[in-house]
C-alpha cells in the first residue's frame, strides 16, 4: 500500500521524502490564494507561490506523484466565469510544463475542460465531490475523471466500494485521516467557508 500526502506548508516535508519515498505515491498541494480557495484553512505564507516549482522538482526525482489540489467547494461569483477559469488553466499549464502530473479537481465543469486543453494529465476527483453513489462515479468518469476519490462516508461499505470500483473500472482513493463527523450535517457550508476564509486569513468561524 501508497500512501498520498499533503504539503503541510514547511519546505523542510521535501527533505523526508527521501526517507519514505516508496511508501509514497503522491504529495498534493493547494493551488495558491492568489488563484482560488482551498479545502483546508490553512495559512498560506508569501513563499509558497515561488515553492511549488521545487516541490515538483523534488517529487520528479523521487518518482513521486505531484498533485495540484483545486478543492475549494465555492469560488464566489466569479467561479464559473471564463476568464476566471482561464487563469486557472494558464497556471495549470504553466505547472505542467515543470512536470506537474496530476491535479486534484472538485469543480466537476473543470473536469472535461482540463482534460481536452491540457493533455497527459491526470485528473482526480476530490473528496470534495462526495461520491458516495455508482451513478455519480459513473458521471465523473464520462466526465475525464482518472482516479475517483471517495467520499468520506462510505469508507466502510466494502461491498459499495467494490461495486463503484467494478463498474467504473478506475482507481479508488479513500481519505484516511478525515476529522469530521460521520455524515455531518455542517460539512457543507463548512467547507463553503473554507473555501472564502482561505483567501480572507482574517475571518473567524462563530464555532469551532
Amino acid at each position: 500500500m501508497k500512501f498520498s500526502i499533503g504539503y503541510n506548508h514547511d519546505i523542510k516535508l521535501l527533505d523526508l521524502l527521501d526517507i519514505y519515498k516508496d511508501n509514497i505515491e503522491a504529495l498534493y498541494f493547494p493551488i495558491p490564494r492568489q488563484y482560488s480557495g482551498s479545502g483546508r484553512h490553512i495559512l498560506q505564507k508569501n513563499s509558497y507561490l515561488n515553492e511549488i516549482p521545487e516541490i515538483i522538482k523534488k517529487c520528479n526525482s523521487l518518482n513521486i506523484k505531484s498533485q495540484l489540489l483545486l478543492n475549494a467547494t465555492c469560488e464566489g461569483e466569479s467561479g464559473l466565469e471564463k476568464k476566471f477559469f482561464l487563469k486557472i488553466i494558464d497556471y495549470i499549464q504553466r505547472l505542467k510544463s515543470l512536470g506537474l502530473k496530476s491535479v486534484i479537481v472538485t469543480n466537476c465543469i473543470y473536469i472535461s475542460e482540463i482534460k481536452e486543453q491540457i493533455k497527459e494529465i491526470e485528473i482526480e476527483s476530490s473528496v470534495n465531490c462526495y461520491v458516495k453513489t455508482v451513478e455519480h462515479a459513473l458521471y465523473l468518469k464520462d466526465l475525464g475523471v482518472d482516479t475517483l476519490t471517495i467520499d468520506r462516508d462510505i469508507n466502510r461499505n466494502i461491498l459499495l466500494i467494490k461495486e463503484i470500483k467494478n463498474k467504473t473500472g478506475l482507481k479508488i482513493r479513500i481519505l484516511l485521516n478525515e476529522g469530521c463527523l460521520r455524515n455531518c450535517p455542517f460539512r457543507q457550508m463548512h467547507f463553503n467557508f473554507i473555501a472564502h476564509a482561505q483567501l480572507n486569513p482574517k475571518a473567524e468561524m462563530i464555532a469551532g
